[in-house]
């Protein structure tokens, strides 16, 4: 699968970059990609066919829309910051409650335990919840609503994050995504 690369946002073209045991690192631009193979750094995956088109003065370089590093790189974890934003980024912009896609207009957040019920602003206390169901379930908890949870909350990483910016765009990355 090609691509041909235009003048585009970052995110549209840029490269998934791997650690050599294939955990998400970053995204990165074509540029950096590009130095990166040419350094001998990094590399494609083992069986991966999807490059992006790169126009050259001398003709076109097919790049690979995921890189993997050829030495493991040790990197610090790090949870990602609790924000209104990264919220929604962890729960992929669905309502936690009835998996309705979210919009400006419809998205909020809901404490799972309600504050007046001793609930902390937490990761694993807040979710991505549409402004009905977050009525409906008012100040109790999703047992007394009998409104389950999708899935529990979690902590992220600021790595696991990347994906829910980027995985509707590239369905070749999915086989990294399903880890997170």
């Amino acid at each position: 699968m090609l691509v041909e690369l235009q003048p585009e946002p970052f995110m549209k073209n840029a490269v998934l970059l791997l650690n050599s045991s294939e955990e998400v690192l970053s995204l990165i631009s074509w540029k950096r990609a590009v130095t990166l193979v040419f350094a001998g750094k990094a590399d494609k995956p083992h069986n991966f066919e999807d490059f992006i088109r790169i126009s050259t003065p001398t003709g076109y370089y097919d790049l690979p829309s995921v890189l993997i590093l050829n030495e493991y790189a040790k990197i610090p974890y790090k949870s990602a910051s609790l924000t209104r934003n990264n919220v929604f980024r962890r729960d992929f912009y669905k309502c936690q409650y009835c998996a309705e896609t979210l919009c400006k207009e419809v998205e909020t957040l809901d404490h799972v335990i309600p504050r007046c019920q001793g609930g902390k602003h937490e990761w694993c206390n807040v979710v991505a919840c549409c402004k009905y169901c977050n009525a409906k379930k008012a100040d109790r908890t999703p047992e007394e609503a009998k409104m389950p949870l999708l899935r529990e909350p979690f902590v992220p990483t600021k790595h696991s994050l990347i994906f829910s910016i980027t995985h509707r765009g590239n369905s070749t990355w999915k086989k990294w995504y399903d880890l997170y």
